[in-house]
């Protein structure tokens, strides 16, 4: 196996590690401000998977199969993926219920003290 198809699944592997714990930081913990890191780190996983199809492209100039399935990443990411992506985040807000702070207990003097 190449090195370009191992560093594309593992941008993609990547990708879904981050979205995973994008997911549990904010529903499960009450992250809001984790959505711009994760915005952040998608735009750089797509840059990374288009910089390695286009050097592909560039060194051997031909489509081949790596450079379909970037292009197919690339194209599902645009399109179908957002749709995907919205609906995930759907399901999730209404599955997932922020973990309650633990009930600290209230300290009560000793009835031996004065």
């Amino acid at each position: 196996m190449d090195v370009k198809w191992i560093v594309a699944i593992s941008f993609e592997a990547g990708f879904w590690l981050m979205l995973a714990a994008f997911l549990v930081l904010r529903y499960r913990y009450g992250m809001e401000n984790i959505t711009r890191l994760f915005v952040v780190g998608v735009v750089l996983d797509t840059f990374g998977i288009l910089a390695l199809g286009v050097w592909d492209f560039a060194e051997t100039g031909q489509v081949n199969g790596f450079t379909i399935f970037v292009v197919a990443l690339i194209a599902y990411s645009l399109t179908s993926g957002r749709q995907h992506l919205e609906h995930l985040d759907r399901w999730m807000s209404r599955r997932i219920q922020p973990r309650r702070p633990v009930a600290r207990p209230t300290s009560r003097p000793c009835p031996d003290r004065p």
